[in-house]
């Protein structure tokens, strides 16, 4: 928890290229703000009720290095960069310098 609210840090087991639809699942399923690893993208948002915060937290990589990625692919771009949560904020780093975000 973070002050007043409760953040859920998950490294889910499944994947979906459309980006925050892992994130808000979970979110709906837990009632809460949910921080999600594993989809290789960067993307930010709100719950379909909008009252919890969702962010799917991208990752420190190089795309030319994944093989997967090299070939002809209906995967999404991914995106390097992540955030960090402290004091109930995330503060994005995905260039310079890191940007507060909510």
């Amino acid at each position: 928890e973070q002050g007043d609210q409760k953040w859920l840090l998950i490294h889910p087991e499944k994947y979906n290229a459309s980006e925050l639809t892992v994130s808000k699942n979970i979110s709906e399923k837990a009632q809460c703000n949910v921080v999600s690893g594993h989809g290789h993208q960067l993307a930010r948002g709100f719950d379909k009720t909008g009252q919890f915060r969702v962010v799917d937290n991208g990752g420190m990589f190089d795309a030319n290095q994944i093989e997967y990625l090299r070939r002809t692919t209906t995967f999404p771009a991914v995106m390097s960069g992540f955030n960090v949560l402290m004091d109930n904020h995330l503060f994005e780093y995905a260039g310079n310098p890191p940007r507060r975000l909510v």
